[in-house]
């Protein structure tokens, strides 16, 4: 290794920030800050408070840490999944706790998981305006779910309110009471609402693609799940004539008692059903969950405990119906498939969306924010059908530099985002006209850079965050190349470890060490009539089972242990006390038992073998395969210090 001085100027002239960034040393083409080497070695004090080094102490240790992060980094380490996705969990956590305002897809996948375990009951008004719908139009619905919100508060009946105002299809059968939801079963903002407000109290006005909404929430329970369930159906609609009413009843009646006698449902329902929808699924319900189905269908579907059992006949909006349990599917844990499963839901449906809008609002609130709408209509004039096919380009625009928008005087251009389309663009979505999935794909374009630039941002304000991260991904490829080069390669390795270990017996001896016997007595036992036998003893004659046959007075319990060892000095106290003499020593007691140690005799020292000290020459060996790894990268990289920067 070769160090040398280098940068030598007046430091010292320079703010403190600067001195921060200025370069104290460079290993072939790394180079390494100030800054960092002053966080690690501030780190170092704290750990090892007892064992203070001086920074040019610490600065050797560093160097061999930075010449293994070095050749980790040479020898692809730092590209690999595992690695990348290991650091993009932790970036994750440490921008969460500071940009808490960023969700991430795995931010709401969790939350949307959070939600499944959770069932919220829930009333709700909406007042319809089209996401597209007119300033005017806007703030006119704006204004009238602002004014029932205010009757609500005043007191009036919220069902009345909801069956005079609300725009829900079904709000003159339910007077606004939507039972109980879970995640996925409604808007997000909605849902959002509905575990966001207190229980029995109205929300703010949301707003969703439907419209603006008010949300009450009543009470919560835990998840039922989903269930899964055939259907036998009479129909009758509330408004039929009453014979046509009772003949559905009579019907459904006949079909119970089938049921109850035995007779297999599915065979019943060819018989007596009347859905043709559900003859196409041989009568089956696809799984569902709460807020599926109407609420009286969903209670009996929920309230049958066994597989197989059924409901008695029961009334509905559109008649008659038995149902019985196919299959139940509770929460459970968040599983690989589960996490795919909500990921797809997330990512097409609007909850992403939600956010990125949200979001989007903060950051031009809070920056200088320039958009420029004239640009993006040279993507409008361009994109056709095959953008929903994830197969448009246009080589117009590939390198076309007029501005998008800039953000705080940093310019996003055309080309720019042509390449974040055709690298995303997909037919994996829920779009039918192009124009809406160019405007899906340029919400998701800003989003990233919009969540770039406050991460830089924060690193600018906050250089310990930018450390943090430095010193996990160190850690994590320090981790992989010693593994590599070092801890598993002395495992592996067999060969090269056992001509380590014959190149350096003689590091590996035995002290003297004395071949003994311990003999334990419970109090009640004589022991001096044992130690009488030691011969017998040593030559095996008497083993554990025949002492406690002869000396024990009960039988059934243990009394005497017998255990032999082969110690050097320090190991067993008794067995040293003998110093070495053969033949019994004296009889010693404890609080609960009497003993006597037998020397057999005094081994000189001697060789181990290696399978007696497998684990310690093989950490010896790391520690030699590791010497010999770093003289390779002394000799490899070129060192230099600006050693005038430690002062």
């Amino acid at each position: 290794m070769k160090l040398s001085l280098l940068f030598i100027f007046l430091v010292s002239l320079l703010p403190l920030r600067a001195q921060e960034d200025s370069i104290l040393i460079i290993i072939g083409n790394s180079e390494v800050t100030l800054g960092e080497f002053e966080w690690m070695y501030g780190k170092s004090i704290s750990e090892n408070s007892g064992q203070k080094q001086s920074k040019e102490e610490y600065l050797e240790n560093f160097i061999d840490f930075k010449l293994k992060i070095n050749a980790a980094m040479e020898s692809g380490l730092k590209t690999q999944s595992s690695f990348v996705d290991e650091l993009n969990r932790y970036k994750q956590q440490i921008f969460n706790a500071h940009l808490p305002e960023q969700m991430s897809i795995e931010n709401l996948i969790k939350e949307a998981y959070d939600r499944s375990k959770i069932d919220v009951s829930t009333s709700h008004i909406l007042v319809r305006v089209n996401e597209d719908a007119s300033p005017l139009d806007t703030v006119a619905a704006y204004k009238k779910v602002l004014m029932i919100r205010n009757r609500i508060l005043s007191g009036e009946d919220f069902g009345k309110l909801a069956r005079e105002f609300s725009d829900d299809s079904n709000v003159e059968e339910n007077g606004g009471y939507l039972n109980f939801i879970t995640a996925f079963t409604l808007e997000y903002p909605v849902e959002t609402a509905a575990h966001n407000t207190k229980f029995n109290e109205v929300s703010l006005p949301c707003r969703s693609n439907l419209g603006y909404h008010l949300v009450i929430p009543h009470t919560r329970r835990p998840a039922y799940g989903k269930v899964k369930t055939i259907h036998i159906i009479a129909r009758a609609a509330v408004d039929d004539s009453p014979e046509i009413i009772a003949s559905a009843g009579i019907k459904i009646e006949q079909a119970y008692k089938e049921l109850l006698n035995g007779r297999d449902i599915y065979k019943i329902s060819l018989d007596f059903n009347d859905d043709s929808t559900f003859l196409s699924y041989r009568q089956e319900t696809p799984l569902f969950g709460v807020g599926e189905m109407s609420a009286e269908f969903e209670k009996q579907a929920f309230s049958i405990q066994e597989i197989n059992g059924f409901s008695a006949p029961f009334r509905t909006a559109v008649g008659w119906n038995i149902i019985q349990l196919l299959e139940k599917e509770n929460i459970g844990p968040l599983t690989k498939e589960k996490k795919e499963e909500i990921k797809k839901k997330v990512i097409n449906g609007r909850r992403l969306q939600y956010h990125q809008k949200k979001y989007e609002s903060r950051i031009r609130n809070k920056y200088s924010f320039q958009e420029y709408h004239t640009s993006m209509g040279k993507f409008y004039s361009s994109v056709n059908n095959s953008l929903l096919k994830g197969q448009w380009s246009d080589e117009r625009l590939r390198n076309d530099k007029e501005v998008l928008f800039s953000l705080e005087s940093e310019d996003h251009s055309i080309s720019e985002f042509d390449s974040f389309v055709e690298k995303n663009q997909n037919s994996n979505h829920r779009y039918r006209r192009a124009k809406d999935y160019l405007d899906d794909l340029y919400l998701q374009f800003k989003y990233e850079i919009f969540i770039s630039f406050e991460r830089s941002a924060l690193i600018k304000q906050q250089p310990e965050i930018k450390h943090l991260l430095n010193e996990f991904s160190d850690g994590i490829l320090l981790f992989e190349i010693m593994d590599r080069e070092v801890w598993s390669r002395a495992v592996q390795d067999t060969t090269g470890l056992r001509n380590y270990f014959e190149e350096n017996r003689d590091s590996y001896m035995w002290d003297t060490r004395n071949d003994a016997f311990i003999i334990t007595c419970s109090k009640d036992t004589k022991i001096k009539k044992i130690r009488k036998k030691y011969k017998k003893i040593q030559d095996g004659s008497y083993d554990t089972s025949i002492l406690n046959e002869k000396f024990c007075t009960n039988d059934s319990i243990q009394c005497i242990t017998i255990s032999r060892v082969l110690a050097e000095k320090g190991i067993y106290e008794k067995v040293d006390a003998q110093q070495g003499l053969a033949g019994p020593g004296p009889i010693y007691s404890s609080t609960n038992t009497n003993g006597f140690v037998i020397i057999n005799e005094r081994r000189s020292p001697e060789p181990k073998s290696l399978d007696e000290i497998r684990g310690q020459v093989v950490a010896d060996y790391q520690i030699y395969l590791e010497d010999l790894w770093m003289k390779t990268l002394r000799q490899k990289y070129t060192v230099h210090v600006n050693k005038y920067l430690l002062n």
